[in-house]
């Protein structure tokens, strides 16, 4: 056997001194002299060197694939840079899948939750263990034959904590059903605040009359531009509305209305539930850098000044530090008449009904000034014991079910409801779904009946320590390495992120 050198060509190593450290090597090759030998050359191995037609030596292999774990494909090649360890973002990725993933224990006590790939469109789903809170499967797809399938290759998990999503509920009964369910108790409480929601909204006009008449909101003052728009907002709304009605009294399903119409199933079912069109919401006037100044700009106002530049001018005298532009709309809500300068073409358009002044408003209630009176905010008033409310709250509250009867039956089993869920009460809960069963407030009943349905894992969820919030906190972290991918990450990529990070 004879043999002759080889040079390798240049090999990255880890840097030294924030330098560059490139190995030159060369290696013996060997030539075998047997005639029917299949290999007759032999290039000489390193043990502990570069592995054959590397780039790079171990080391700084592992350095990359950590980079790769932790930052992802563009911000882990940026890093590497730095190092300096020149790496493209591409094979940053590839070192993040050559990574083999160990499989983890599985415990007997896991949460399931699912993730968004694509919002809205294609979802993932995430099993957890709830003791360290550490992730330790992820599945493609939000099923219930791929939850079942993973779950009867672990026969051994004894409670199982998840949403209230049937999905979920089918997959856990078909793949696992000695398992004990568990639901998570923060969902099922947002859960019964959505189904308050909207039996009250159905009430809508009538609860916003009352609380108008119990706390007065000053209207914004608008422009006539802003009064048009508004304007057109709300009979396209009336339009729409119109339309749902009309399809459902010929007979069309909610389904078959939001094909036809192009919007979403959540929108269709809001607009038949209610009794009118929703109002756009006004907002309450903010605090202004104005605001010192306006005392001084009514004076003027009452002298016979209309003048916006000339109102600006003694404004600087004053110390105002503003724009002409907050001075100019001032002044232009609460003209009667166009300005002299207003060019001939726009003056037919430039006078308005001049807009309420929130001086000539009746009073607000101290600490109200700020707070819009949605219908959210009323149902947030409904939930929490009555007697931590502060007193305008309280008043309020009271007002509401004094003038509307669903909001009085409302208030007594959100109270109940709320109550049981406190201070974990699984023998109060029958009673309470046998009530709200007959309430005959439809959203709540359609309420009482799915917590039917759920009615061991809910008293599983009031018996015992576990939630599904680690899970929720995982699908935080999903989120993030997601973001970092910078759409370029597949599931499998994605997959090896999440478990190996963990």
């Amino acid at each position: 056997m004879r043999y002759s050198t080889l040079s390798c060509g240049p090999t990255a190593d880890l840097p030294s001194g924030h330098r560059g450290v490139v190995l030159d090597l060369t290696v013996r090759r060997f030539v075998c002299a047997e005639p029917q030998c299949s290999r007759r050359i032999f290039c000489e191995r390193f043990v502990d060197g570069p592995s054959p037609y590397a780039r790079r030596t171990g080391r700084a292999c592992r350095v990359v694939q950590h980079l790769s774990v932790i930052l992802g494909g563009n911000a882990g090649a940026q890093l590497a840079l730095k190092l300096p360890l020149p790496v493209s973002a591409s094979t940053v990725l590839r070192s993040a899948q050559a990574l083999t993933v160990t499989p983890a224990r599985v415990p007997e006590i896991i949460g399931v939750d699912d993730f968004a790939l694509r919002r809205g469109q294609v979802y993932g789903t995430v099993i957890v263990d709830l003791a360290q809170g550490k992730p330790i499967e992820l599945l493609p797809d939000r099923s219930a034959e791929t939850l079942a399938a993973w779950l009867q290759q672990h026969p051994h998990i004894k409670v199982i904590s998840r949403d209230r999503s049937t999905e979920y509920e089918k997959g856990v009964r078909m793949g696992a059903p000695h398992a004990q369910q568990v639901l998570d108790r923060w969902h099922v409480i947002k859960n019964f605040r959505e189904a308050l929601e909207r039996q009250l909204g159905r009430d809508r006009q009538t609860i916003l009359a009352v609380c108008q008449a119990k706390v007065p909101v000053p209207p914004t003052p608008r422009t006539q531009s802003e009064e048009l728009r508004y304007e057109a907002g709300q009979q396209a709304r009336q339009g729409f509305f119109d339309e749902v009605r009309v399809l459902s009294k010929a007979g069309y399903s909610q389904r078959a209305i939001t094909r036809r119409l192009k919007v979403s199933r959540g929108r269709v079912r809001h607009y038949l539930s209610a009794q009118a069109p929703p109002q756009r919401r006004h907002h309450h006037r903010r605090s202004s850098i104005l605001d010192p100044f306006v005392p001084y700009l009514e004076e003027r106002w009452a002298a016979g000044e209309d003048n916006a530049a000339a109102l600006l001018r003694e404004l600087r005298e004053q110390g105002y530090p503003g724009s002409r532009k907050r001075v100019a709309q001032w002044v232009q809500v609460r003209r009667t008449h166009p300005a002299k300068n207003t060019p001939g073409p726009y003056r037919t358009t430039a006078v308005r009904k001049r807009s309420v002044s929130p001086q000539e408003q009746p009073p607000l209630l101290p600490g109200e000034a700020d707070r819009n009176l949605t219908l959210r905010r009323l149902v947030w008033l409904m939930l929490p014991d009555e007697t931590t409310l502060r007193s305008p709250d309280r008043e309020l509250l009271t007002a509401m079910k004094a003038g509307c009867e669903a909001v009085s039956h409302a208030h007594g089993l959100a109270q109940a409801f709320m109550h049981l869920m406190r201070k974990r009460q699984p023998e109060a809960l029958t009673g309470w779904v046998e009530q709200a069963s007959s309430c005959g407030l439809p959203d709540l009943v359609t309420f009482a009946r799915g917590l039917e349905r759920d009615k061991d894992a809910l008293e599983a969820a009031l018996r015992l320590p576990w939630s599904n919030g680690p899970a929720e906190g995982v699908v935080n972290k999903i989120k993030l390495i997601k973001r970092q991918a910078y759409g370029r990450a597949s599931f499998g990529l994605l997959r090896q992120r999440v478990l190996l990070a963990a």
